[in-house]
């Protein structure tokens, strides 16, 4: 037999066989139809769906592609595509492989689509896909809440098919704690301080997603008027000096005293400064500061500063007088009360007691002595006294001869008298 008629004979002998035993590519897949992925909303993913794939037999890699509107990856949270990813097969096969499927819609309406999964040579698969694009919507109500001007929070109801969230104004640092965020429908929880101020105050606070922001505001009222001062009173010594007082206020307030020796400093701000000047009495006295505001009752303060020392002088040390009836002052000086008295007969001290200030009049009779004399006053208060004197010069030499100055007397012998001879100066004649 020619040998090339044999062996085309052999060929188609076992032509059948080769047919019978050839593998055909195969797309094997988890599922053909995933969960309607539900209203979206435009330009924002839905969450994830998955499905596996596996090929075998294949002669080509496994190309998924996606519809409109639907992404793809085999990675979890990362590297969505809406072109074709490629699953490279090895020795004609691929490993089961998850693929994860999002619906990321660009406009509001429905989509039905389809993954497919194919090879050369092999059955496509389809997996049906769905979904519906919607407009964000974001709405909070009310759009302000009114509250008391104690502490505490307050609610704002949030109607929304988008994630969003909520901050304050930066500025309204008496607003303490915003709910951050949400998703959905959701509540924002808004807390806020005691309001210490006397006008009513208005905070923001604003809410953001898909694109829409809305603003509410919380408006507390105003806080009680407030003016209180601590110690409500002070003691002080009876030197000059100064003292404060604490002032806690949410007004303007103003401040006034009774005494000359007080004077006010600080008035209107947290400190209130009293300075007083010495006491120069030997009485504690005591110096009233009021407060006042509108809308509050008048805070009333007050200073007690310590008595004085008792102090007396009487100037000048002593006076110079002639012999002659006559008078002469002294000055007294003095923060109480004082009397005067005197040691001698010939000489009269009024007025002979006085308070603080005053003037002494010596009332001095005439001297008939040949000998200058002195007279003291002592001025006396509190334990001091003070002495003064008062000199008064020697009175003229004086001679009083007997009456009658001449008698007749008979020649015989006998007695006349004369009255007493007074001589005050030995020198006299």
């Amino acid at each position: 037999m020619n040998p090339r008629i044999f062996y085309h004979l052999i060929a188609i002998l076992f032509l059948p066989i080769n047919i019978l035993f050839a593998q055909t590519p195969t797309i094997v897949v988890s599922t053909n139809s995933l969960s309607d992925f539900g209203n979206i909303v435009t330009n924002t993913a839905s969450s994830e769906l998955t499905y596996t794939v596996a090929g075998s037999d294949l002669t080509d890699n496994i190309s998924i592609t996606a519809s409109s509107g639907f992404e793809i990856s085999t990675n979890s949270g990362s590297g969505f595509t809406n072109s074709p990813i490629v699953l490279t097969q090895s020795g004609g096969v691929i490993s089961t492989t998850t693929i994860y499927v999002r619906f990321y819609p660009t406009l509001p309406q429905s989509y039905s689509g389809s993954i497919e999964n194919t090879s050369v040579g092999a059955s496509s698969e389809i997996i049906s896909v769905s979904g519906t694009g919607v407009d964000p919507n974001l709405t909070v109500s009310p759009n302000n809440q009114d509250v008391t001007n104690t502490s505490g929070s307050t609610d704002f109801t949030v109607t929304s098919n988008v994630n969003w969230s909520a901050s304050k104004n930066v500025s309204d640092t008496w607003i303490t704690s915003v709910t951050p965020s949400g998703s959905g429908d959701g509540t924002v929880t808004v807390s806020y301080e005691s309001n210490p101020t006397t006008s009513q105050r208005v905070g923001t606070v604003t809410i953001s997603g898909g694109g829409i922001t809305e603003n509410v505001t919380v408006s507390q009222a105003a806080g009680s008027a407030v003016l209180s001062a601590t110690p409500t009173s002070r003691s002080v010594t009876n030197i000059s000096g100064f003292t404060t007082f604490s002032v806690t206020s949410n007004i303007t307030w103003t401040a006034s005293d009774d005494s000359d020796w007080l004077t006010l400093s600080g008035v209107g701000s947290g400190t209130l400064t009293a300075i007083y000047t010495a006491n120069p009495t030997v009485s504690q006295r005591t110096g009233t500061i009021t407060l006042s505001g509108p809308g509050v009752t008048d805070v009333t303060l007050t200073v007690v500063q310590a008595a004085g020392s008792a102090t007396l002088t009487v100037t000048p040390s002593s006076r110079d007088v002639a012999n002659t009836t006559g008078s002469t002052t002294f000055s007294v000086s003095s923060n109480t009360s004082w009397t005067v008295s005197d040691n001698v007969s010939w000489m009269s001290v009024s007025p002979t007691g006085g308070s603080g200030g005053g003037t002494l009049t010596a009332s001095y009779d005439a001297n008939t002595t040949v000998s200058a004399r002195t007279a003291t006053i002592t001025v006396t208060t509190g334990g001091l006294t003070e002495n003064v004197t008062v000199s008064q010069a020697a009175g003229s030499a004086t001679l009083s001869k007997s009456t009658p100055t001449s008698r007749s007397v008979t020649n015989t012998s006998g007695l006349q008298t004369f009255s007493k001879f007074i001589k005050y100066n030995m020198d006299s004649k």
